[in-house]
């Protein structure tokens, strides 16, 4: 997974990919480290419209689907 983030870095000249990985948590790759970040249990109430729940735009980000 490491070497797919920095293949996306590279191609699109970006400085941070963020992978998700449900409720494992996700994966960031910033500044020459790859780290994973775990991810925390929750009670789901509601799961409309949540694709996108944990990905805000900033700047040049980026969601590759």
């Amino acid at each position: 997974m490491e070497a797919f983030a920095q293949k996306i870095m590279d191609r699109f000249e970006i400085p941070l990919v963020i992978i998700t990985a449900a409720e494992q948590g996700c994966y960031v790759s910033v500044d020459g480290e790859f780290i994973h970040v775990p991810g925390v249990p929750v009670m789901v109430a509601d799961a409309v419209g949540a694709g996108g729940a944990g990905v805000e735009e900033s700047g040049s980000a980026f969601t590759i689907f």
